[in-house]
């Protein structure tokens, strides 16, 4: 888990990489450290995904939910990404680790 400022504030960003989708247990808790540091919204990115119950739950809070195919384009878009690195290729090597 840590911090990033973005254009609303500082943020709070938990990645998980589980074999199986992330269940609620983890979105409470991430929603209990938002409140705790007062942050205005939190990022739970997830190699695995995310199970209905999450979800659910994160519908009218400030979560976003990011699977491995937003991380993937989230790390397309940044600055010095590797152009020699193909989509293809970034989408392979993620799902070989999801494989894991």
């Amino acid at each position: 888990m840590f911090g990033c400022h973005t254009e609303r504030g500082r943020e709070i960003v938990q990645c998980k990489a589980h074999r199986a989708p992330i269940g609620p247990a983890v979105a409470r808790e991430l929603y209990g450290t938002l409140q705790h540091f007062g942050a205005p919204a939190a990022i739970l990115a997830s190699t695995s995904g995310f199970t209905k119950g999450v979800l659910d739950y994160v519908r009218d809070k400030p979560i976003k939910l990011m699977d491995l195919s937003g991380i993937i384009a989230l790390q397309e878009k940044a600055p010095g990404s590797n152009p020699l690195l193909n989509t293809d290729a970034r989408r392979r090597a993620a799902h070989r680790f999801a494989q894991r």
